[in-house]
């Protein structure tokens, strides 16, 4: 039934999928504006130039699908499971990303601008070398997360769990956090926090 949607050099606008799945299959130049996609598997797909503008995800699980280079703008994802996602050199601005499992996901080289993370797991994730300007991770578990040679601008990662994180000290004045997480963030760099 999804099949006719997931197909190469297509777009769709303004429909709604539910309910089914794909698995393993390789779709390039895919692109969906104002649609909405809901309780759909995706399992291991490789989508090649994919946009997802102005449109929502829920329920979706992604878990070890590669969007390499995708284009994901003004867009909403709920409930969604992505492990093993892989999002390394894609663009996304004006996401907001709520109650989502993204962990052991790859966002390598990868282009954040006013995206919004919201009770979220991101575990053992990689953003090394990502641009992250005006980003929120709020309440999320940011445990093992590699932001080392990311770019930073103005990201916020209060109440988040953060141990285990790894971030490049010239990092730490573009970072917004909450006073848990400053003893943390001191004893990486080697301060010695004594009462």
């Amino acid at each position: 039934m999804i099949d006719k949607y997931f197909t190469s050099n297509k777009e769709w606008s303004d429909i709604t999928i539910n309910n089914g799945g794909l698995k393993d299959k390789k779709i390039k130049n895919l692109k969906f504006y104002n649609s909405k996609l809901s309780a759909l598997s995706l399992n291991g797909l490789e989508l090649i130039d994919f946009e997802f503008l102005g449109s929502k995800i829920d329920k979706l699980d992604f878990s070890n699908t590669s969007l390499e280079k995708a284009y994901l703008k003004n867009s909403l994802f709920e409930n969604s499971k992505a492990t093993g996602l892989n999002l390394a050199e894609s663009e996304m601005k004006g996401l907001e990303i709520n109650n989502c499992k993204i962990d052991l996901a790859n966002f390598r080289y990868a282009n954040f601008d006013d995206v919004v993370f919201d009770n979220c797991i991101l575990i053992g994730s990689d953003f090394q070398a990502a641009n992250l300007k005006n980003v929120v991770f709020r309440s999320c578990n940011l445990s093992d997360v590699d932001f080392s040679q990311a770019i930073m601008k103005k990201v916020d990662i209060r109440h988040s769990l953060i141990l285990g994180m790894k971030i490049a000290p010239e990092n730490f004045r573009e970072l917004t956090v909450d006073p848990n997480q400053a003893g943390i963030l001191a004893s990486v760099m080697g301060l010695n926090v004594k009462n």
